[in-house]
């Protein structure tokens, strides 16, 4: 699977690559100043939101950190950023595509949810009805009532 790009901010790991002298480079304020949701976001949100809410997905960006890379997705009418997991990411994948760019636009339910390691959500895509499903034709030999082998 070839790996798609997706323009990235500068992160804590190039930034302290590029910085030449103490006091340059990005500032953490702008950095880590509320970009991201935290816990007590995800908390308040909860409250909000028992059963979590629907949105788009309006983009998508990558984040390296020291101990690795995440994506983050940006959600309509939500002025931070919330982590996808792996586990949804696999999900919004099979049901818009292996295509991050596809993904934009689409509607999602976040749940905020507790976990053991702190607060986040999960992202899972919202699908209309038979949107990405396959119309079966009555011609189809597997669904035919005439079939012996389905007494």
């Amino acid at each position: 699977m070839a790996k798609t790009k997706l323009k990235a901010k500068a992160s804590p790991k190039s930034a302290k690559a590029k910085a030449k002298k103490a006091g340059s480079g990005p500032k953490a304020s702008e950095e880590f100043g509320g970009e991201l949701y935290a816990s007590d976001d995800w908390k308040k949100l909860k409250k909000k939101h028992p059963g979590g809410f629907q949105t788009t997905l309006v983009d998508l960006e990558k984040k390296d950190w020291d101990d690795g890379s995440s994506w983050y997705a940006a959600l309509e009418g939500h002025d931070k950023l919330a982590k996808v997991s792996r586990t949804s990411g696999r999900a919004l994948a099979e049901a818009f595509g292996e295509s991050l760019y596809d993904w934009k636009g689409r509607t999602v339910h976040v749940t905020p949810m507790n976990y053991n390691t702190g607060w986040g959500a999960v992202i899972d895509p919202v699908v209309e009805d038979g949107a990405d499903e396959e119309e079966l034709s009555d011609e189809d030999p597997d669904l035919d009532d005439d079939d012996e082998s389905l007494d």
